[in-house]
């Protein structure tokens, strides 16, 4: 059994790691970065402390300090994310969410990724109960008609959006395919405000979807989930009670990508 003393100096032995490791997550969530004395008071120091703690980042590249005296994220934070993003495997960190999403909904679970103006399927869960689609694993598919894609395209810039629609001919797939540029600029504003995308219809007859962006690190939107189904059994009421399922999922994965809300 261990003794007081020994769980103290456990205690203070790992305090000035916890320190630092918290010192360097205010600076990376701080848009402006943080001041010396910023720091003191955030963390219940000294001035004489704080200083010691920022000119050891700063001498180990953690941080740089700018005209003002700010400290900002250093460029070893931007290494070591890189290394981390060159290791994440989307699939990989995607699939256990996906199979609970598919668990719940009973219906077929998507995953794709955004290839420049398409969407590519990286990975399909397939229910028991789940009608047969027509999508595979690395088939390619346009974004403006499927809620995956939508999804996608109500997360970009102005500009990116625009862009977007000047490279891209909106070809009908049904009857419900949205092809009016403007039509679909408004559709995705409430797509972004609802926080998920519905197709319905509108890429293949009798077949409905919910979909929803996964964003890295950036807010960027880098893929989308999605649930596919007969449109009679995702009526509009199923869709209500099934949709936040498939918001949750997306918010997960993108957590893990290192997205904050």
């Amino acid at each position: 059994m261990r003794s007081r003393s020994e769980e103290k100096n456990d205690k203070t032995f790992l305090e000035s790691p916890r320190k630092v490791l918290c010192i360097i997550d205010c600076i990376v969530k701080s848009s402006e970065g943080v001041s010396v004395s910023e720091v003191a008071e955030k963390f219940h120091m000294s001035i004489s402390n704080a200083f010691k703690y920022l000119k050891l980042l700063e001498e180990l590249g953690f941080v740089i300090k700018d005209e003002n005296k700010k400290y900002l994220p250093g460029f070893k934070l931007v290494d070591y994310g890189s290394v981390i993003l060159r290791r994440i495997n989307l699939r990989d960190v995607a699939r256990p969410h996906l199979f609970e999403l598919a668990s719940i909904t009973k219906q077929t679970v998507n995953l794709v990724i955004k290839d420049h103006d398409q969407a590519v399927y990286v990975e399909k869960i397939e229910s028991a109960e789940s009608m047969p689609l027509m999508s595979r694993v690395g088939m390619s598919v346009p974004l403006y008609c499927t809620s995956f894609g939508k999804a996608i395209l109500s997360h970009l810039s102005e500009k990116e959006l625009n862009q977007y629609l000047s490279r891209v001919t909106l070809v009908k797939k049904t009857s419900k395919t949205i092809t009016d540029p403007q039509k679909l600029i408004s559709h995705l504003k409430l797509v972004k405000a609802r926080g998920y995308a519905i197709d319905d219809e509108e890429n293949e007859y009798g077949v409905r979807c919910v979909g929803s962006a996964v964003l890295n690190y950036e807010g960027k939107p880098i893929g989308a989930v999605s649930i596919a189904g007969s449109k009679n059994k995702m009526t509009s009421t199923w869709i209500r009670k099934y949709a936040i399922h498939v918001v949750n999922c997306t918010r997960e994965i993108s957590k893990k990508l290192g997205y904050q809300d």
